[in-house]
Formats: C-alpha cells, sequence, structure tokens
C-alpha cells in the first residue's frame, strides 16, 4: 500500500518550543526571506525577452533562414551516465530553455548524426511543444533524442541567438498556442515548424539586440541566485531551532 502516516503519530511528535517572543522573531526572519524570494520569482516567471519590431523588417519563415533540413532526434534509449557522452532529451531543458546540470545519462547507441554543434537549435514536438534550447560549446560530446527537432541556422542570414531568444519571446508562445494539436498531447511536427514567420532584422542589428537581451538576461540570473541564497538562509534558521 502507499506510504502514510497516522494522525495519532503526529501527535506524539516532539517539536522545539522556544517561548513566544523568540517564536514572533523566528516567524518575522521567515517572512522576511519568503518576501524577497516570493520578489524574485515574479521577476523569473514574468520576465520574457523584448524584442523590437520594424515595419522594414522583413517576415521570414524559419525554414528559409536554416542550412538544411530540420533533423529529428536519436531513436535510442537512455542508459547510465558514462560521462563520456551525454543524452539530451526534453526532459533534460528546462522551462527557460537551460541543460538541466543533474540527473545526466547516456544514450543506449552512440550515433554521430544526431552530434550537437555549438548553435544547434533544439525544438521540442511533443509533450512540451515548443521548448528550445540553444547548444553552446561542451567538454563531452551531446547527442540528442527522438522528441527534439535540430534547426542550424544559416549565419549569413541570422544568428542563432536572435533566433533562439525569439522563441522565447510572446510571439513564439501564442504561435505553439495556435498550432499545437488539440488531444492529450500537444505535437508541432518539423515542417510546421519550419512555416514560423518571425522578424528578420539586419545582422548588425540583431547583435545589438543580442547584447541588451543577455543584459537583462544576466539581472534575471541573479534573482535564481538569489532564491538559492534566501531558500538556505530559510532551512539555516529552521535548523537552528532544532538545534538550540
Amino acid at each position: 500500500g502507499q506510504r502514510h502516516v497516522y494522525a495519532k503519530d503526529l501527535a506524539l511528535l516532539e517539536i522545539p518550543l522556544p517561548p513566544l517572543e523568540i517564536q514572533k522573531e523566528i516567524i518575522a526572519e521567515i517572512e522576511n526571506y519568503q518576501k524577497v524570494l516570493n520578489a524574485a520569482q515574479i521577476i523569473i516567471q514574468n520576465y520574457h525577452p523584448t524584442l523590437p519590431t520594424n515595419p522594414n523588417w522583413p517576415t521570414v519563415a524559419l525554414g528559409a533562414i536554416t542550412l538544411e533540413n530540420p533533423k529529428y532526434g536519436s531513436t535510442a534509449s537512455k542508459s547510465k551516465f558514462d560521462g563520456k557522452i551525454r543524452y539530451v532529451r526534453i526532459t533534460d531543458i528546462t522551462e527557460g530553455g537551460q541543460l538541466k546540470a543533474t540527473d545526466p545519462v547516456s544514450p543506449s547507441i552512440i550515433d554521430k548524426q544526431y552530434f550537437l554543434k555549438p548553435d544547434d537549435l533544439l525544438i521540442a514536438r511533443s509533450g512540451s511543444a515548443g521548448r528550445t534550447y540553444l547548444h553552446q560549446t561542451q567538454p563531452i560530446p551531446h547527442q540528442y533524442a527522438g522528441y527534439l527537432i535540430r534547426f542550424r541556422i544559416d549565419l549569413s542570414k541570422a544568428l542563432p541567438a536572435y533566433v533562439y531568444y525569439i522563441t522565447k519571446s510572446p510571439i513564439w508562445k501564442k504561435w505553439i498556442e495556435q498550432n499545437s494539436k488539440v488531444g492529450t498531447i500537444n505535437n508541432i511536427n518539423a515542417k510546421q515548424y519550419s512555416s514560423f514567420a518571425l522578424p528578420l532584422a539586419p545582422l548588425k542589428e540583431q547583435k545589438a539586440i543580442i547584447t541588451e537581451i543577455e543584459k537583462d538576461r544576466e539581472l534575471v540570473d541573479g534573482n535564481r541566485e538569489l532564491i538559492e541564497r534566501f531558500e538556505k538562509k530559510i532551512q539555516t534558521t529552521i535548523a537552528r531551532i532544532w538545534n538550540s
């Protein structure tokens, strides 16, 4: 059966009980930490890249600025991480587009045609349809899995980071909502993604937009660090009660 705890067992649990004045001080301290946490979480949840628009910029399909046809990932299953090759699955990519550092796995079958190169853009096609990840140089090869689609951007037409940041904007979110299939699992295929229309700024302006967004992201990432620090402060305060 399922693990459970009876109310009668909880009633016997002994907890530290400092004087009321100390309790009030502890509550106030934790509540202050929690306010900071809440504010930082709101910033992270509400941030999205702001991309300027210009009526003179052409609108082009994603497929028109790629070097090759989009490629579906490997059908290999996961295996224990061997420290030599990492297998990138949808579940390894955060909603914000970062590659998780925890619980890496390796592919059961190594296939170099699915190895990622720097600036490869991965887009999830099922489940978390629309989730994206821009690959950067890594110390070991990364092979990507079948529910992801690889797009390689033509650098003479667009900068991969510019396209990536568009996939983090409201424009992309709205398009995903409109193109996901209705049902138990949202799914968007490579052909559909290739038809996604994006504003194509001149390369010089793309660079300026990327620089501005990355400055904003540094501040947002600072809030992630703030959350970690203040979560530890709360844990330390609680531990102090038990150790007193």
